[in-house]
């Protein structure tokens, strides 16, 4: 399986460029192989393919860039064109259904631009696409002075996109809809609103019109009823993303259900964790174990299958280690909840995982 990785700025005298990198899972033991720097691009800190398969990455500068790769069949990118994201710090890139929709953390907007970026939008400097503003502002005064879009991501089986926002506590929603400029996005308002402080910051939706909501200020998971004609949620149920550490910090980061819908995973920062809770298709989530992820900071992961051989049993999950500068594979065992690190890569400032299935 390929994957591609996306990075932050080295600190280090001796650290390699940013840049978005290439290498090939072995599912026998987990390892990443055949790592290269295909691209050097500023600050990639997430990066995302299209239907038909293009690569999509934000650049999470002060002044945030949207940049289109082509992909080769050996996994080479190609420039294809690029757009301001009109905000400050873009932190993650969804497409689908032809819109590419960017979230600008420090400015708390929302870039909508339809598919493909022409390839001369980058020199001319014009303003393309369209921006929509979000606002609010929450009881963490240091995190929540205004409002902070983190993720996006389309309410499977409708035409809405949830854009969950830390600093205003609210997931807010939006629709597929024609723009000015080609395919775009309607704003309408919140979806659903969680408690003061929890700071939303990923989301991932399983079964039973489920949707689970990381909280990074308040380290729970919130339990979201969907309402797929109206696009709206209610908070049905939370519980705490993982078992508290003295002296640690405490700031869940990604989630994730597995591929049956039967277990949630949520990388925990501080205490360097992969929290697996079992999922009943209800809204009950039960904490069945907390894997180490072998590094520190796990900013982002992804959940790849079954491996192969003596992993045949294990779910393998690749997790970049911001701090650490590692990409750590676990392998985990969906019935206990428990499992190890089986292998780990040198990659500085790891910030995100985009397998190609």
């Amino acid at each position: 399986m390929r994957i591609y990785f996306g990075t932050y700025p080295s600190h280090g005298d001796d650290g390699e460029p940013e840049g978005i990198w290439q290498g090939t899972l072995n599912r026998n033991n987990g390892a990443i192989e055949g790592l290269v720097r295909e691209v050097e691009i500023s600050s990639p800190s997430f990066v995302t393919l299209d239907e038909q398969g293009s690569l999509y990455a934000v650049s999470e500068d002060e002044e945030g860039t949207l940049t289109q790769f082509s992909v080769a069949e050996n996994g080479t990118l190609e420039f294809v064109g690029s757009a301001s994201t009109q905000g400050r710090h873009p932190c993650h890139v969804i497409v689908s259904s032809g819109v590419v929709v960017a979230t600008n953390y420090s400015s708390g907007s929302v870039f909508a631009h339809s598919t493909p970026l022409a390839a001369t939008q980058a020199s001319q400097g014009e303003p393309t696409g369209e921006l929509f503003q979000q606002f609010g502002t929450g009881p963490v005064a240091d995190r929540q002075e205004g409002p902070h879009a983190h993720f996006a991501a389309q309410v499977p089986g409708t035409q809405y996109v949830w854009v969950a926002d830390l600093g205003a506590d609210t997931v807010f929603k939006y629709q597929m809809a024609p723009g000015p400029r080609g395919r775009s996005l309607k704003s309408l308002g919140s979806a659903v609103t969680l408690p003061a402080g929890s700071g939303p910051r990923h989301i991932a939706f399983g079964p039973g019109d489920l949707a689970y909501v990381a909280g990074e200020l308040d380290p729970q998971i919130f339990v979201i009823k969907v309402d797929q004609a109206t696009g709206n949620g209610a908070l049905i149920g939370q519980v705490p993303a993982g078992t508290p550490v003295e002296g640690k910090p405490n700031y869940p980061s990604h989630i994730e259900v597995s591929e049956d819908g039967t277990r949630l995973f949520t990388a925990v920062r501080g205490t360097d964790t992969l929290s697996v809770h079992a999922l009943d298709g209800q809204g009950g989530v039960d904490l069945l174990g907390e894997v180490s992820v072998g590094g520190a900071w796990p900013r982002h992961f992804r959940a790849l299958g079954a491996g192969e051989g003596e992993l045949a049993d294990l779910e393998l999950v690749v997790v970049a280690n911001q701090n650490s500068a590692t990409l750590d594979t676990l392998a985990v065992d969906l019935n206990k909840g428990s499992g190890r690190v089986v292998s780990s890569s040198p990659l500085e400032v790891a910030a995100c995982v985009l397998p190609v299935k």
